[in-house]
């Protein structure tokens, strides 16, 4: 009964401030709205800040699995709390090239209920 939104092609650069806090620029190429526009979807802004809330395993020398838990809080006003439930697995070509895929599941109302994801990223 929500609204329904499909983003491809999400570009998001982070650069490392500290060892846990990341400062992040996300911005999505094409997104289409059920019954609303469609075009580049919204830039946001991020600061993301590590609380040992992910858990992984490897598999191979190159590829893990893991699970995560995570809290989104905006500091827009009004805005409600988001809590989300991610896994997937990870797997590295090389030292500094990663992909990954998986799954988000959203636990609060104001989460997005499902969330399919894939990725690609690099170390510079």
């Amino acid at each position: 009964g929500g609204e329904r939104e499909f983003s491809l092609g999400e570009l998001n650069a982070k650069i490392g401030l500290d060892h846990a806090t990341d400062l992040q620029v996300v911005m999505p190429f094409y997104t289409h709205i059920r019954d609303g526009g469609e075009g580049f979807g919204d830039m946001e802004i991020r600061l993301k800040r590590d609380l040992s809330a992910t858990a992984s395993h490897g598999l191979t020398e190159n590829t893990a699995i893991f699970l995560e838990a995570v809290s989104v809080l905006s500091a827009e006003s009004g805005s409600d709390w988001e809590a989300y439930f991610n896994t997937g697995m990870t797997w590295a070509a090389t030292p500094t090239w990663q992909s990954d895929g998986g799954i988000r599941v959203g636990l609060t109302s104001a989460a997005t209920d499902f969330t399919p994801f894939l990725g690609l990223s690099t170390k510079f």
